[in-house]
């Protein structure tokens, strides 16, 4: 069975929203949104580096945080149209499920607000700390 096979079935079979295989085992999170991938690479921004990674949702934020992190290939459940082109771009292997036109937010009445926050940024550099920015307001709004 190929990483991203083993990856997948995971994701699924214990009900998880993030599993990567990266160069220090395995990582597994059940956090929801872009969390799995910002609590890791706050600690290693290369965390993701040659890894693969299965995960519920790939926008295009997480598409951009994986590919400047390094990450070889992607699996989403759901992707977005603006991830597959960043994955693209970058030629990272990558598959999904279902493609969409963008994330919805949590209440489903727009746009995901991280993929809102990324929607015109190109360089994948860049991305973290606008992220960051983004969660720090909204976090500051609670």
């Amino acid at each position: 069975m190929s990483k991203r096979n083993e990856a997948v079935t995971r994701l699924y079979a214990n009900d998880l929203r993030c599993v990567a295989f990266t160069k220090n085992g395995v990582y597994e999170s059940t956090l929801f949104g872009i969390k799995p991938l910002m609590v890791k690479l706050r600690e290693d921004r290369s965390f993701f580096k040659d890894a693969v990674v299965a995960d519920r949702v790939i926008g295009k934020a997480a598409a951009m945080l994986l590919v400047s992190s390094g990450v070889s290939e992607v699996f989403g459940a759901v992707m977005s149209e603006a991830a597959e082109d960043v994955l693209k771009q970058a030629g990272v292997s990558y598959g999904y499920c279902e493609m969409v036109p963008y994330i919805k937010n949590r209440t489903g009445d727009g746009m995901c607000p991280m993929e809102q926050t990324v929607a015109s940024i190109t360089d994948v550099n860049e991305a973290f700390d606008a992220l960051e920015q983004t969660i720090a307001v909204l976090m500051a709004n609670k």
